[in-house]
């Protein structure tokens, strides 16, 4: 339970370790919550990078749409050479890896399983680039979660076209990708929440970033197989003994829980509870109990 690992981020890791020595956020001046009135100049989306053939997108002012409204992207706006040489690159590996396994050569299985595990964060690493270049950042946080989820949407959506095994290696690189951006953002929130910097959980905005969450939580990974719910509490599992460990608190937690929940995952227990139960599982080193064999 120390990291979200590929097989969290895809069904089978995102390599965010718990408790890692991330970059802090940086904090904005402080500001009130729930004045809507004051200037806040460290908590509006900011303009995306300049984009191919479309210019830059207006901020968005009011706080409370800010969180629900994308920008204006479009297909003809991704830049897919970089994720195209990934993916490449990662269908060549796992050919080989395939090759491999059926010699009795230990070295050349070695370096074929490490070139493909190799590839394929690569692959989640071109695709985070051009989910960053085309989203609006937001002061202390990663980027605009309305954003981020319409370029992921985007490039699922042009790979599907292609069909084929690009469209798995692509759809779980998205899912590792977005796993990173999901861990960030939910240490950033839970210090603006508790720093009183920027808003609470009440507010639009932290909903956006809890939602974000759940949404990676409940999303089809390629791996889940038959036992989809399974799958789905074992990285909700995650997410939150990687979280807990790195200082979030429960209050940012329940709230993922609780949202969770709402989308129609199964938890019989209150969600103080079961992020308690989580916590011990994780503190003993021992599989959550959620998870099943």
């Amino acid at each position: 339970m120390g990291a979200i690992g590929r097989a969290d981020a895809n069904g089978a890791g995102s390599g965010v370790a718990a408790g890692a020595n991330n970059t802090a956020p940086a904090k904005a001046a402080p500001v009130r919550a729930g004045h809507a009135n004051e200037k806040r100049p460290n908590t509006t989306w900011s303009n995306a990078p300049v984009r191919s053939g479309q210019k830059m997108g207006t901020p968005v002012q009011s706080p409370k749409d800010a969180d629900v409204l994308a920008a204006d992207i479009s297909k003809k706006d991704l830049h897919l050479d970089d994720i195209n040489d990934a993916l490449a690159r990662l269908i060549a590996a796992k050919a080989a890896a395939a090759a491999a396994a059926k010699t009795n050569d230990a070295a050349r299985k070695e370096e074929a399983s490490a070139e493909l595990t190799a590839a394929q964060g690569n692959l989640a690493e071109c695709i985070a680039e051009e989910v960053n270049r085309l989203s609006r950042p937001v002061v202390g946080f990663s980027r605009s979660p309305a954003d981020a989820q319409s370029v992921d949407r985007l490039i699922a959506e042009a790979y599907a076209k292609k069909g084929g095994e690009g469209r798995r290696l692509v759809g779980d690189a998205i899912l590792e990708a977005r796993a990173k951006r999901v861990v960030d953002n939910l240490k950033a929130l839970n210090d603006a929440v508790h720093d009183k910097t920027l808003f609470d959980l009440g507010d639009a905005r932290a909903k956006a970033f809890i939602g974000d969450a759940a949404q990676w939580v409940m999303a089809h990974h390629s791996a889940d197989g038959t036992s989809p719910s399974a799958c789905r509490l074992h990285r909700l599992d995650t997410v939150i003994a990687t979280l807990r460990s790195a200082g979030v608190q429960n209050d940012v937690l329940e709230a993922l829980v609780d949202q969770c929940k709402q989308a129609g995952l199964k938890i019989p227990k209150d969600s103080a509870r079961y992020i308690q139960d989580v916590q011990d599982a994780a503190s003993r080193a021992l599989p959550v109990t959620s998870v099943t064999p």
